[in-house]
């Protein structure tokens, strides 16, 4: 985020010097903006896999993960319109496509999670197939493009397909899994892909030229408040209420499991207190008779008020 922010006081310096003259292809807007936005994408990358490893609710990883891929489809946009382009590395464009399919259909796998909370069996299948075929096209368009497509180079490395690869794999078994769930048990119609509403993504990373506003931002993100979901969270530095309020961090999380155990440990402790008190009292009135005399009485009353009657 502070890279990002560098970059756009560089566009800055860059307007101020070069006013109304022309510029190299390095240094025009759309290459710094594609630079920006990229820096961005792996800044919220970051804050997915770390909500994704502390096992975060699936609403947030899919906002999150849309986001991401969001980043990077405007990553790529941002280079094909630079007049840099024909000069920067085709790796860098198939990079950017690849880490757009892989998170646009993590957002799907995150979505379909939500569904199947919801008994939303039907829209679990769809998505989880909609997001199988975003990153079949993604892969099949990567091979295809690979050979023409880019410049041999002795010091790019080659574009890794594994995370798409790894993406595919687990959608696909989740697909399967879904899908034969749903034609066995739940018998629910499978909605067409238009039918289904887009998964929004929200930034939660923007551009720092400031270090302390950059580390006064991260501690308001992992404040840990209540309110995911219902609008009570904490207000995010432009006054809008953000859903990712209770991110804590990762050192916090071993404290609360210890603080849940050490509750449950308490509560089954009142509860098997609770039980033997309860046998002991019962112990007592059968040694004293005391059921017995009760019903006697009472069987006493009831047959004086019949006669009174």
């Amino acid at each position: 985020q502070l890279a990002a922010g560098l970059l756009d006081r560089l566009r800055e310096l860059v307007a101020a010097e070069w006013a109304g003259g022309a510029r190299c292809g390095d240094l025009c807007d759309a290459t710094l903006d594609a630079m920006r936005t990229l820096l961005l994408a792996q800044a919220q990358r970051c804050y997915y896999e770390r909500a994704a490893a502390d096992g975060l609710s699936p609403r947030l990883l899919s906002v999150t993960a849309s986001q991401t891929g969001t980043f990077y489809a405007q990553t790529g946009e941002q280079l094909r319109a630079s007049p840099a382009s024909p000069r920067v590395d085709s790796s860098w464009g198939e990079a950017v496509g690849l880490g757009a399919a892989v998170f646009d259909s993590l957002a799907l796998l995150h979505r379909a999670e939500e569904h199947a909370a919801a008994n939303e069996y039907g829209h679990q299948v769809a998505r989880l197939a909609a997001g199988v075929e975003r990153l079949r096209s993604a892969l099949a368009a990567s091979a295809q493009a690979a050979p023409k497509g880019r410049r041999a180079s002795a010091t790019v490395a080659p574009v890794s397909r594994a995370p798409l690869e790894a993406a595919l794999a687990r959608l696909e078994e989740a697909h399967a899994q879904a899908d034969k769930d749903n034609t066995i048990v739940y018998l629910e119609p499978l909605p067409p892909a238009s039918a289904l509403s887009p998964v929004r993504g929200k930034a939660i990373v923007r551009p720092h030229s400031d270090p302390l506003e950059a580390l006064e931002e991260e501690a308001w993100l992992l404040e840990g408040r209540r309110g995911e979901g219902d609008g009570s969270g904490p207000a995010a530095p432009g006054g809008e209420a953000d859903p990712f309020a209770h991110l804590v961090p990762h050192s916090v999380q071993p404290a609360l499991l210890a603080y849940a155990s050490a509750a449950r440990e308490a509560l089954d402790g009142l509860h098997t207190r609770l039980e033997e008190e309860r046998d002991s009292a019962a112990s007592a009135l059968l040694a004293l008779d005391l059921p017995h005399a009760l019903e006697a009485v009472e069987a006493a009353e009831a047959a004086g008020t019949a006669a009174g009657g």
